[in-house]
């Protein structure tokens, strides 16, 4: 776990400095070519990203709910006390 997130957190890095130079590539020096790929590279990473981290967060959800079963639920409104 600790794995994955350290490769997102890198992932994201790279996201945003992609993200931030492209478009000043493509305004201040004038190379649009460059910056068009760069921002495109910035916003694949980005969308990588987000796709890794939202099916982390899916399976976490779903072994959780494995884990309780169907006798752990603490909000049992019947009364076992007879």
């Amino acid at each position: 776990m600790t794995a994955l997130f350290w490769k997102l957190v890198v992932v994201f890095n790279i996201a945003l400095l992609a993200l931030s130079v492209g478009p000043m590539l493509y305004y201040f020096e004038g190379r649009v070519d460059l910056g068009i790929r760069v921002t495109l590279a910035g916003a694949i990473a980005f969308a990588y990203g987000y796709f890794r981290y939202r099916q982390f967060v899916k399976q976490r959800d779903s072994d959780e709910s494995a884990d309780e079963g169907p006798g752990d639920e603490d909000d049992d409104p019947t009364d076992h006390n007879g």
